[in-house]
């Protein structure tokens, strides 16, 4: 069966989960990078290096980010957020969203790329949930015959 996931049934995802994509327009091509993320409620908490899509969210900051959980091919959840960037500058905020990363990551730690170049390179941004959706299939696959 393939349906649409309830507001509260999409949210439960987004707390579940830890790893998204995050989908990004650089004003000529969409590009989609992985990512951790920490959720509260009413905003991702992401982090990256001040590269590439940092820049392009700075230019463009409508994003996405979609989620998945994916148990078998027939069996999966996958939530759509849309939102903007928002670069969070003020130290105890951005310390209150590494946290959130750090808290959504479990026993599992979050990348450590981010902070390669060192702290200075480290952007921290929120995407406040504007807009959320999903979908879901929860399918019974045939078995084959035995012959």
């Amino acid at each position: 069966m393939l349906g649409t996931l309830t507001d509260e049934d999409a949210r439960a995802v987004l707390r579940q989960e830890r790893i998204g994509r995050l989908g990004v327009w650089d004003g000529e091509r969409v590009f989609i990078y992985p990512v951790n993320y920490g959720y509260d409620g009413a905003n991702l908490y992401l982090q990256s290096r001040d590269g590439e899509k940092v820049r392009g969210m700075r230019r463009h900051p409508e994003v996405c980010v979609q989620v998945d959980q994916i148990i078998t091919p027939a069996r999966w959840r996958s939530v759509m957020v849309h939102g903007s960037f928002e670069e969070i500058g003020e130290e105890s905020a951005r310390d209150a969203a590494l946290a959130a990363i750090v808290r959504q990551a479990g026993a599992q730690p979050p990348s450590i790329a981010p902070y390669l170049d060192g702290p200075e390179h480290l952007v921290v941004y929120r995407v406040p949930v504007r807009e959320i959706s999903g979908r879901y299939e929860e399918s019974e696959v045939p078995q084959p015959r035995g012959g």
